[in-house]
């Protein structure tokens, strides 16, 4: 695994001597040598995936190859299939082909070649690659208490966007539990205005696109929001058409889609206006004929999260327009895909973040690295990590991540298999997760290849001012090297200092020998 080491430029000091191992006798053998594919991909989209296939004497023998989702234990159904023939003695293909993946998370495939010819390595001809499918798409729910045109508009409108996933609601159908709700990024209420008729719905933590019309429940509808209060709950609703506020700046509007607006049809809205708080932007103000009012037909505003209104029914007619003008509806796909970018808020980050391999090898340590933030996204890591890992079998495996510098890291080993894993921190009686899925697989590359590269190890040798040899002639090899011409005796000195002081013996011996010369010389010589 990795670069041919022939294309890696180091400079050794030394002559490199290579040593031929293996068999290199060519037999009928079918294998796969790769497979190539991303590391991760979005749902909704397919990847793409290529393998490389090759044969040697398996000329004349028909080849199948087929690919499996692992979710389909019996292999019965696979999801791509290809017959060919082989036709050369040393046989060469790469096959390319789609995956859509249906699910989110990590998703596991096998790649089986088949054949009506004998072989003397089955173990080639099997091979599993996975992939991380990420569902990163804003869930989207409408729900509406009348049968609307505008619930379809809406739909197509962001359908037509590969990151939005739509649902629709009839409120009378009670389909969705209050536990569901809370799954979204944002609610679309059409004349929505009685939330007895579904479960109890929680509007605080989820942006929410008010649009009324002459069906909603006026009366019922001051109760549920604090920025729109009807006066008269029998408010009467008539055709006027609108007009852009120039000071708006929520959202960027193009000459094309100012141009568009101006140009559409009119829209069914409040005749009196109602009382407005909390209002932040203002995108459409009523238009009385020639007369430009200070009347907001579609406003934006934040309580405890994002809200839009839209005082009027009619989107349709604004799809029509389109239609009408342009043959097609981008301009009001990207006027209602506005809005609702400008109502998923991200002002609730993820604080969070585990990184990791989905992928793991057996032979390799496994190595989280985890960051939390505080409120103001400072990196901080004094509150404790935790990590459990569950296997297929629901053996939980319990961790605590180390601290490192401002981060966390944890590294350990595990055995062949898929795991899924929660971390979880708390900071300030808030609690923090992330979780994922990860596998750890075999490499096992000496499977794939079972022929022995004599050509590579004889070019590395010469490339390197060596030459190769066999086990058998290892002692010849120690000789040669003693005769080359490379080969030189060397010696090297090393001269170290130190003071006397280090060596308490002699020094006191020289000391010693000091005293008793001092002490002959006084008495015997009188010096």
């Amino acid at each position: 695994k990795g670069l041919n080491p022939l294309y890696l430029k180091k400079n050794y000091n030394a002559p490199l001597y290579t040593v031929l191992l293996g068999d290199t006798t060519i037999r009928k053998d079918l294998s796969i040598v790769s497979v190539k594919t991303n590391k991760l991909s979005y749902l909704g989209n397919s990847f793409p995936v290529q393998l490389n296939i090759k044969a040697h004497q398996m000329n004349g023998a028909n080849l199948s190859i087929k690919v499996f989702d692992n979710t389909d234990s019996l292999f019965n159904n696979p999801i791509f299939i290809k017959k060919s023939s082989i036709d050369k003695i040393h046989y060469h293909e790469n096959v390319e082909f789609f995956i859509s993946p249906d699910s989110p998370g990590l998703q596991s495939y096998s790649v089986h070649l088949e054949t009506d010819s004998y072989e003397t390595n089955l173990i080639n001809n099997h091979d599993v690659f996975h992939i991380d499918i990420i569902d990163d798409r804003q869930k989207i729910l409408i729900l509406y208490s009348y049968h609307h045109p505008d619930v379809t508009a809406l739909k197509h409108s962001l359908e037509s966007y590969d990151q939005y996933q739509v649902d629709t609601e009839w409120v009378e159908k009670k389909k969705t539990s209050m536990s569901n709700y809370q799954d979204y990024n944002l609610i679309i209420l059409h004349q929505v205005s009685d939330f007895s008729q579904i479960d109890d719905v929680s509007l605080n933590d989820v942006p929410v696109w008010y649009i009324m019309g002459k069906n909603s429940n006026l009366s019922q509808l001051n109760q549920i929001q604090n920025t729109v209060y009807f006066n008269d709950a029998n408010h009467v609703f008539e055709f006027s058409d609108f007009v852009l506020n120039d000071n708006f700046s929520t959202f960027v509007l193009s000459d094309s889609l100012k141009d568009f607006l101006s140009l559409s049809s009119s829209l069914l809205v409040p005749f009196l206006a109602p009382e407005l708080n909390n209002l932040t932007d203002v995108l459409l103000y009523k238009k009385i004929g020639s007369l430009d009012t200070n009347q907001p037909i579609l406003f934006f505003s934040k309580s405890k999260q994002k809200e839009a209104y839209l005082l009027g029914e009619g989107l349709w007619r604004l799809k029509l327009n389109d239609t009408y003008l342009n043959n097609n509806n981008l301009l009001f796909n990207t006027f209602i895909s506005k809005i609702v970018q400008s109502l998923l808020s991200d002002d609730k980050k993820k604080r969070l973040h585990i990184h990791y391999n989905s992928i793991q090898s057996s032979n390799a340590r496994i190595v989280f690295e985890g960051e939390l933030y505080n409120k103001n996204f400072e990196l901080i890591n004094y509150p404790e990590l935790n990590l459990v890992i569950s296997d297929s079998v629901d053996q939980v495996y319990n961790y605590q991540l180390n601290r490192l510098s401002n981060t966390y890291y944890l590294d350990i080993v595990l055995p062949l298999g898929r795991y899924d894993f929660l971390a979880t921190s708390e900071l300030n009686n808030e609690i923090f997760t992330d979780e994922g899925s990860f596998v750890v697989v075999n490499p096992n590359f000496e499977a794939k290849n079972t022929i022995a590269n004599y050509e590579l190890l004889h070019n590395l040798a010469s490339s390197h001012n060596g030459y190769v040899t066999t086990m058998d002639s290892l002692d010849h090899l120690l000789q040669r090297i003693k005769d080359s011409s490379s080969f030189k005796v060397s010696s090297y000195f090393n001269y170290s200092f130190k003071s006397l002081i280090n060596f308490q013996s002699i020094l006191i011996l020289l000391l010693f020998l000091l005293f008793i010369e001092w002490l002959i010389r006084r008495r015997y010589i009188n010096f």
